[in-house]
């Protein structure tokens, strides 16, 4: 990786003491380097994890319910999400690739992650979460939503600082900015080290250039000071109290800039707008460079009820520094409190069973839990164990219903517009090496490209033979003894059909790829966990057909979630298959009925060559779809073929 590459990432990151090697590490893809044969793999595991926490963080400090802090982590964090924000930086031409590697979504979500875990190892959580908005991971929707009201705790817990030191009153002027006792949003908090204080200094102060400052001012004060951002909006502030829009009273401790050689330091408050500290993050620098200065807590009482009296200059970092650690875990620790006392939020199962309720009030149809969800349907969903009953019981409410309707008819639309690229579109002498790479590059319309991933990966998996196997392929039992069941082969003789039919799929989609490096095991790694998708997606479509595809996910705006079904940690294998039981007995007629209207939909999103046919859902808006009752014939009617005088024709 040349240095140019580097030094662009550093300017992309704002990082300029960012160790090179990590960022080769962090650009590099597995089997490139000899250096790192992993690649990015380990810092893109790291990076994802502390992008969760910074959502975390900053939707707790933004006082967000559970539900959308957990709805933005999952949404804005995921591969997809990350690709995109990862091309609009550019990174795409910094990662280095492989003799076979190529840009892909993965390579892309994985470097940008990679990238985040390089920050937060080099500067710590606070310059993850301004990085996280600099970057542009929450510039959309909810992701928005929460920018602006962590922006906004920021600026309503105003930093106030003390200024006592002429050298400080001077960087001040040099820098634009000026100084007015009288302008604080907050008032001043005296005690008795300041008002004793006050007028020792008097003559000091007279003879000190008097500016004027405004809360208004958009230059940021030069601090050179051993703390970090959550350390100035957040702790180590006066003693000043108000109540919260949600009720919390909290307690501002005021900082104090305090003169390493007198111990008497002097109050005085001053305003910082918060977009200033998130553009420049380049204030955590060195406490000398500000000829002696350094920031003190004042003695106020502090979390854990002792009382803190920083005197002396010079053991003030550390003091600050344990300090921060102290109000981080107590702050982490009141967050998973808070996650098991606040019971109060409905499941989204719930709030999806209220919607289709209200349909069926106001089309004067069955009820859902009369027809969908019976009580021993219910009572099967919960047997199968805590970890997968909610999201097994919002799958059972939410397939097929009208907004997974919504969802095919963007896909729909998206198909037939003419100025899209739509390279995910085939014919049927498409080889299995080009659909695969259609597959990793899909990217632009999410619902429609989500739609043609599945379809792409389950041909890929049928071809190589995934469903000759019938149930067992798609649940793997332990084979305790490990003895021989097949031709003299031990081992369990599933898992060696599945690591057949993935040798099958490697060998379709890199035919070239010779089996003894490192990228071909990179791959073969990924083309289990592809083929093990591939495989609960076959389930699926045995039993209900291969339109089910279309209805497995809800519409989450840009974010498409499979409901966990790609997860063994979501929903295990036996799981699945059970509850694949259940869905059959519970509304499989209906599903089935679905899938078979369904069919020339989805042959037309896929097929290229495809005859151009025009169906009811087209032309219907998405406010009267959403409108419609899961299971009632209008519904199913938005499937059918529409005549060229505009009236419904029925499909044969």
């Amino acid at each position: 990786m040349s240095d140019i590459a580097i030094g662009k990432a550093r300017t992309l990151l704002e990082v300029s003491e960012l160790p090179a090697k990590l960022i080769r590490e962090a650009l590099t893809v597995a089997g490139a380097d000899s250096k790192f044969p992993e690649g990015f793999k380990n810092l893109a595991q790291l990076g994802t994890t502390y992008i969760d926490a910074a959502f975390l963080e900053m939707g707790y400090k933004g006082s967000l319910s559970r539900e959308l802090i957990s709805d933005i982590m999952t949404n804005y964090n995921t591969m997809k999400y990350r690709a995109v924000v990862a091309r609009k930086l550019g990174i795409q031409v910094l990662i280095e690739y492989g003799k076979n590697g190529k840009e892909t979504e993965k390579n892309l979500g994985f470097s940008i992650s990679a990238l985040i875990a390089t920050v937060h190892l080099t500067r710590g959580p606070d310059a993850v979460r301004a990085r996280v908005i600099k970057l542009g991971f929450l510039d959309e929707g909810s992701g928005l939503q929460m920018r602006q009201k962590y922006e906004a705790v920021m600026v309503k817990h105003s930093v106030l600082i003390a200024i006592n030191q002429p050298s400080v009153t001077a960087a001040l002027v040099q820098s634009g900015t000026t100084i007015n006792e009288q302008s604080s949003p907050l008032p001043d908090q005296p005690n008795s080290q300041t008002e004793a204080s006050s007028s020792e200094n008097d003559s000091f102060h007279a003879a000190t250039p008097q500016t004027s400052f405004t809360s208004e001012c958009t230059s940021l004060i030069p601090f050179d000071l051993p703390i970090e951002l959550d350390d100035l909006y957040l702790g180590n502030r006066g003693t000043d109290h108000f109540e919260d829009n949600q009720g919390f009273v909290e307690t501002i401790h005021t900082p104090q800039i305090v003169n390493a050689f007198n111990s008497e330091p002097r109050q005085i408050p001053v305003a910082l707008p918060l977009p200033s500290f998130l553009e420049n993050p380049e204030f955590l620098v060195q406490a000398e460079a500000l000829c002696g200065l350094t920031l003190c807590q004042s003695s106020v009482e502090a979390e854990d009820d002792t009382i803190v009296a920083l005197e002396d200059g010079q053991s003030c970092i550390a003091g600050l520094n344990d300090k921060a650690r102290k109000r981080k875990a107590i702050d982490e620790n009141y967050v998973r409190k808070s996650k098991r006392v606040n019971t109060g939020v409905r499941p989204r199962w719930v709030v999806s069973l209220t919607k289709e309720m209200e349909r069926c009030q106001s089309k004067k149809t069955r009820i859902p839990p009369d027809v969908f969800f019976r009580e021993d349907i219910k009572a099967r969903c919960s047997a199968m164990g805590p970890r997968s009953t909610e999201l097994l019981t919002l799958i059972l409410v939410q397939i097929a219903d009208s907004s997974s309707f919504v969802c095919l008819r963007d896909a729909l639309r998206a198909s037939k517009r003419p100025e899209l690229d739509k390279p995910g579109k085939i014919s049927t002498q498409t080889s299995m090496e080009d659909r695969f790479d259609i597959l990793e590059k899909l990217d632009g319309e999410i619902t429609y490209n989500a739609l043609l991933k599945r379809y792409h990966l389950l041909e890929l998996f049928t071809i190589c033979g995934g469903n000759e196997g019938g149930e067992d392929m798609t649940v793997i039992p332990y084979a305790a003894d490990n003895t021989a069941c097949q031709g003299g082969r031990r081992g369990n003789p599933i898992r060696i059909a599945l690591g057949e039919v993935t040798q099958r799929m490697m060998s379709k989609a890199f035919p070239s790829l010779s089996p003894d490096t490192e990228e071909y095991e990179f791959r073969k790694r990924t083309m289990k966990r592809y083929r093990a998708l591939a495989s609960r997606f076959q389930a699926l479509v045995d039993k209900f057909g291969r339109a089910i595809l279309c209805f497995i996910q809800p519409c989450r705006g840009k974010s498409v979630s499979n409901w966990g079904i790609s997860d063994n940690k979501e929903i295990s294998d036996t799981s699945l298959k059970e509850f694949i039981e259940v869905l059959d007995q519970s509304q499989g007629d209906y599903l089935r009925s679905v899938c078979g209207g369904a069919e020339p939909l989805l042959k037309c999103l896929v097929y290229e060559n495809s005859p151009r046919a025009e169906f009811a859902i087209e032309h219907t808006d998405v406010v009267d779809i959403l409108q419609l009752p899961k299971g009632s014939d209008e519904l199913l009617r938005l499937l059918q073929h529409t005549s060229e005088d505009g009236a419904i024709s029925e499909i044969r």
